[in-house]
């Protein structure tokens, strides 16, 4: 795989968030997304966006998350379907 980043572990948050970043721009395939809480904030619709990025792209994306409380509206939710975007 000539984009895959080595496993390591992120010594602050914009490291983390950098390198999620780049995994969903350089994703080719598939991008699997987990998380427990994913607000509806700067971040996460940075995220998101990148997500809707990739599926466009013909990536296949399946997301793993907690929907109890999801902070994403109907129309978020119908456009990561309408991109789709799998649940898991």
């Amino acid at each position: 795989m000539p984009n895959a980043l080595p496993i390591t572990r992120k010594e602050n948050f914009a490291e983390w968030y950098q390198a999620v970043v780049r995994l969903a721009d350089l994703a080719e395939r598939e991008l699997d997304v987990q998380y427990y809480i994913w607000d509806r904030d700067e971040i996460g619709i940075v995220l998101m966006d990148r997500v809707l990025a990739a599926a466009d792209r013909g990536v296949r994306v399946r997301i793993l998350l907690d929907d109890y409380l999801v902070a994403w509206d109907d129309a978020t939710l119908k456009a990561l379907d309408m991109a789709g975007v799998k649940g898991v």
